[in-house]
């Protein structure tokens, strides 16, 4: 009778416990909400997990005094990097300091701060590229919007010498191709113009050597001995004149061998090539005597020949000497 009545009492408690389960599924019906606590949802009864619309989960980031809280639509057994993405919102909540008394924990833990070196690094990369480009800007006068303040700075120069260097100096040779170069002149071209007398006296050189040159090489006793004389010089220039028979020939009447061959089909379709040596020709002007001019007799030193002007209604004048008689 004892065990049996044992047994009864067990089962009635354990219905009493199963009817909290079941109750909680009607507390719509009264009007009231419960909040439910656990750190493992997975020991929570299936029948109350079913229950739950709602489903919080806080997560505390690195040991600091900042939680995540992520809301589900349904309990969640597992939370994991794919679960997180499945929140419908996500909340930061900071921990007030004003209940750390009613919780003895909070005051006693050891629970250290850190944050972990990948997400510094995401942290300081921004940093770092924003103070690079903040101080790029502020060489540059943040791209010319800003002028950037200009500092004066006073440097003693020292005095200036004047030093004095040789021709055969390396650093004046330098200086004066530099400056020859800049000028569009050689080397010696510019240092003919730095020292004209020395070209001078250099020219003057020159033709005093040729004169002693001739007079050394004329030989008197064989006055018929030219090689002593210079090349002389040239005075005309062979251009093209014109063609005949189907011949070039130059002014001089000299065939043009070297001639293309169409040149002459080209001078007789009218084509006329352009002669650089051309010299310019000199109009030259006739003064006629007036027939009503009277003839002025000039003073002739010699009296014995006269020359006057020919009018054109007189007849052409002999010249009077004192040989020939009118």
């Amino acid at each position: 009778m004892l065990g049996t009545a044992r047994t009864d009492a067990e089962k009635k408690r354990k219905a009493e416990i199963l009817d909290i389960g079941d109750s909680l599924t009607l507390h719509g019906h009264f009007g009231f909400d419960i909040y439910l606590i656990t750190q493992n949802p997975k020991l929570l009864r299936e029948q109350v997990r079913a229950a739950c619309s709602v489903h919080y989960v806080m997560r505390r980031l690195w040991g600091l005094d900042v939680a995540m809280i992520y809301e589900f639509a349904e309990v969640q057994t597992y939370f994991a990097n794919a679960t997180r993405k499945q929140a419908l919102s996500v909340k930061r909540f900071r921990y007030p300091k004003n209940l750390y008394k009613y919780y003895v924990s909070s005051n006693v833990h050891n629970i250290q701060k850190r944050v972990p070196l990948l997400y510094m690094s995401f942290f300081a990369i921004p940093v770092l590229i924003f103070a690079m480009g903040y101080s790029k800007a502020s060489d540059t006068g943040f791209f010319g919007l800003f002028e950037k303040d200009k500092q004066e700075v006073i440097t003693d120069l020292p005095q200036a010498e004047i030093v004095q260097l040789s021709a055969t100096d390396p650093t004046k040779i330098a200086l004066d191709k530099n400056n020859a170069e800049l000028l569009g002149l050689t080397y010696e071209q510019y240092m003919d113009l730095q020292n004209p007398q020395a070209q001078d006296e250099k020219n003057l050189a020159l033709n005093q050597n040729s004169i002693d040159q001739i007079v050394n090489t004329y030989n008197a006793n064989n006055p018929f001995d030219y090689s002593y004389m210079q090349a002389p010089p040239v005075t005309a220039h062979q251009v093209f004149s014109g063609c005949m028979n189907g011949v070039a020939y130059d002014t001089q009447g000299t065939i043009l061998h070297d001639a293309p061959k169409d040149l002459c089909k080209r001078v007789m379709k009218g084509d006329r090539p352009f002669n650089p040596y051309k010299q310019p020709e000199q109009a030259v002007t006739y003064e006629f005597a007036s027939a009503k001019e009277n003839p002025q007799i000039p003073n002739n030193p010699n009296p014995a020949e006269i020359i006057e002007p020919i009018p054109l209604e007189q007849k052409v004048s002999r010249v009077i000497t004192g040989a020939h008689s009118l």
